[in-house]
């Protein structure tokens, strides 16, 4: 996942590029779909209206998380659905807070 002793020795360099978190989220939910697929489960992505469809960030590194997540909650449910929903926070200044929410038969 994320390179921790690069983070605690402070030599992490983090991008910061315009991107499309939309699109980040749906293709992380693509990438991860044949594994949910092919143990019965249906993946199910939902991303707010309110999302912008611009954010400034490290899209790299937030897609290795995102895969991370949705790969774990697909690996750990066996039945039923695994159910990702994203939604914008109020904006901070100049950033925009993003909340995802996780629901699946087995964790709640």
């Amino acid at each position: 996942m994320l390179d921790f002793s690069k983070i605690e020795a402070g030599r992490l360099e983090i991008e910061v590029l315009d991107f499309d978190p939309r699109r980040l989220v749906e293709d992380a939910a693509d990438i991860v779909a044949p594994q949910a697929h092919a143990k019965g489960l249906e993946l199910v992505t939902l991303v707010a209206p309110e999302v912008p469809q611009v954010a400034c960030g490290d899209p790299g590194r937030l897609r290795q998380v995102l895969l991370n997540l949705v790969g774990n909650a697909v690996k750990f449910t066996e039945e039923g659905e695994v159910v990702s929903t994203w939604a914008s926070r109020t904006p901070r200044r100049t950033a925009w807070w993003c909340a995802s929410r996780w629901r699946t038969p087995a964790w709640g």
